[in-house]
């Protein structure tokens, strides 16, 4: 076997590189061992808590509608004979709107009065002679019961006439008329549709599970589609 021989030197140069490495690595080894350990700083940002003022609102949609809103109908059913008020118009509370064909109930009117005239006339000629005593009590109570049917019958065919005369019963705008002149208007049906638009309201729907959050006093804000980005209080 063949002996490799070294000279001293090159020797002693090995032993220092790897004594060298040695303490590089056990640098490194403990470096590395000393950051695991510390902790990095985190940055933060303070502020101080403070009460406010916090506003709860609700959005739901509604319908605005006037605050007097009357569909106007006869009491007693008859033909259109004229529109005293166009379409659009404003009227007061009693004004004469329309009227209605009144021959017969005018007339029936008319006799009803003459009837309760010449019973009245009786009536007093029949009190005139009970106080001189030449007539029963009877006689007399029954011109005086006749006189108070009279009247009332007189009285009741006014009443009848007069529902001819169809008259506004709010202040208001005549939004619209359902029965045309020459028309039969029945009893009870619409014939005139009547609004106050001075004063409107709003309805809404409030769901039930915020029913308990509203009450009368409530502050609320609208805004109308027609008026887009203006906020009446």
């Amino acid at each position: 076997m063949k002996k490799i021989l070294l000279p001293l030197s090159s020797l002693l140069l090995l032993l220092f590189f790897q004594l060298s490495a040695c303490r590089n690595s056990g640098a490194e080894l403990a470096n590395a061992s000393n950051g695991h350990n510390e902790m990095q700083p985190v940055p933060v940002r303070v502020q101080e808590l403070k009460p406010v003022h916090f506003d709860a609102t609700l959005q739901v949609a509604g319908v605005v509608k006037a605050f007097e809103d009357v569909y106007l109908s006869p009491e007693e059913g008859g033909v259109i004979q004229e529109w005293r008020v166009q379409k659009g118009e404003y009227v007061k509370r009693g004004k004469l709107i329309a009227v209605l064909k009144d021959e017969v109930l005018r007339a029936s009117y008319a006799a009803a009065d003459a009837q309760y005239k010449l019973a009245e006339l009786n009536y007093e000629k029949q009190e005139k002679i009970f106080t001189e005593q030449s007539i029963s009590e009877i006689q007399y109570k029954s011109a005086e019961y006749n006189r108070d049917a009279a009247k009332a019958q007189a009285e009741l065919m006014k009443a009848r006439w007069e529902r001819t005369q169809i008259r506004s019963p709010i202040n208001g705008v005549l939004d619209d008329r359902l029965v045309d002149e020459g028309e039969f208007a029945p009893p009870a049906v619409p014939m005139a549709h009547l609004v106050n638009t001075s004063v409107v309201k709003i309805l809404a729907e409030l769901p039930e599970m915020h029913a308990g959050s509203a009450a009368p006093g409530t502050p609320v804000s609208v805004t109308l589609d027609a008026v887009p980005g203006d906020t009446l209080a």
